[in-house]
């Protein structure tokens, strides 16, 4: 899973979006936006 282009409009607008469709995707602090669950 990839999360959405930053860059899609520069106006900056758009950069509120992406955390609304992915509440558990983070800018930078977390080194993995979307955790893999361990497959058995």
């Amino acid at each position: 899973i990839t999360p959405p282009p930053m860059q899609f409009n520069p106006s900056g607008l758009e950069l509120e979006r992406p955390q609304q469709l992915f509440p558990q995707w983070q800018p930078l602090p977390q080194q993995q936006p979307f955790p893999q669950q361990p497959q058995p």
